[in-house]
């Protein structure tokens, strides 16, 4: 029995003693491939160009619109236009019954005539008391209390000034006018209702004079600029689609809080077949200047969790793994925002053998 133990001891420490060996033999082996000069393929990182397009749908618009609302409340006596009118600079365009703010503008001037009496008879008695005053037959309080008078009545002057003023305003709006030259596009009120102030009346738009207002998303906006050309596309008929050269004239600088969009303004250079109203899509061009993203291929890019990063080159020749943020993705590629820059060798090789401090040379 004594025996079998001892062969049974031996034979375990001759397994441990291989597999030390063997441990110890691949240590060595993966010191020296790491001590080993890896052969790599780079790609210096250019200046991005980036001729590609994006749409952005929108309508066609009058650079002048207005929507003319009330501006009292009142019964809509007479609308004098339609769709489609024509009007000038100060035609009369709704009349709103005005038999309140008349009365409103009677009571108004009859107070001003009021205050404006009592003024001048405060005046009268203030001159009264400054003559008693210079000859001391007059005590210096009730002197004191013919200036507070005159003063109390200029100010009820005034004061009545202002509502006779407040009154014929409210009066003079009672007659809607075109605010300038256009076309009547639509009614909003009938004859016989009851506007409000605030509530729309008409819409109008100005002289022929068209724009195609896009909405661009939050992403795409800063490859733009005012001056830049655009394309636009409209369905002309059922089956037919028109290209109309355009040039960015304004891009609204505050976004919309819930799609996080902006509003770009395009002047049209062929308004001949285009109206009003017309749905399209802009056609921008991602110009060179306006992409500072790089684009690498994805298989290149080693990620692990939240992190990504990137195998480069440095000048003295060693491996650098460099953390690297992500862009979009356009097809096999990403867009590269920070990390790598451009004048960097880029390793496009096979990377799975590579660690960082690694010596390389370079192969075709």
């Amino acid at each position: 029995m004594l025996k079998n133990q001892l062969t049974n001891l031996l034979t375990v420490a001759l397994v441990f003693s291989l597999m030390g060996s063997a441990y110890a033999a691949d240590k060595k082996q993966e010191l020296k491939n790491s001590d080993e000069v890896a052969k790599v393929s780079v790609r210096i990182i250019e200046p991005r160009i980036d001729n590609s397009y994006f749409y952005s749908i929108g309508r066609v618009k009058n650079v002048r619109e207005s929507t003319i609302a009330s501006k009292v409340m009142g019964k809509v006596l007479s609308i004098k236009v339609k769709a489609g009118s024509k009007v000038k600079k100060g035609q009369v365009l709704v009349q709103i019954d005005n038999r309140d703010p008349k009365g409103r503008v009677a009571q108004a001037k009859g107070a001003l005539t009021q205050a404006r009496a009592a003024e001048k008879i405060a005046r009268q008695m203030l001159d009264r008391w400054e003559e008693l005053k210079r000859t001391d037959s007059a005590s210096q309080a009730k002197y004191d209390k013919a200036i507070f008078d005159y003063n109390s009545a200029r100010g009820a002057v005034e004061q009545a000034k202002g509502a006779y003023e407040t009154a014929r305003s409210y009066l003079k709006e009672t007659t809607v006018t075109a605010p300038f030259d256009g076309t009547i596009v639509d009614t909003m009120i009938e004859q016989g209702e009851m506007a409000s102030p605030g509530y729309p009346l008409l819409r109008m738009e100005g002289k022929l004079d068209l724009e195609f207002e896009a909405t661009v998303n939050g992403q795409d906006i800063n490859l733009l600029s005012v001056g830049q050309k655009a394309i636009i596309i409209l369905d002309t008929s059922r089956n037919e689609q028109k290209e109309i050269d355009g040039i960015i004239t304004e891009i609204v600088p505050s976004s919309d809080r819930v799609t996080h969009s902006n509003l770009v303004r395009i002047k049209l250079e062929d308004e001949s077949i285009i109206r009003s109203g017309m749905f399209g899509r802009a056609k921008f061009a991602r110009i060179a200047s306006s992409c500072p993203g790089l684009l690498i291929e994805d298989h290149l890019i080693i990620r692990h969790g939240q992190l990504s990063a990137a195998y480069i080159l440095d000048t003295t020749n060693t491996i650098r793994l460099r953390l690297i943020k992500e862009g979009r993705k356009n097809g096999d590629q990403i867009e590269v925002l920070s990390g790598i820059g451009v004048g960097d060798k880029l390793i496009v090789s096979d990377t799975s053998k590579l660690h960082d401090g690694q010596k390389a040379e370079v192969v075709q």
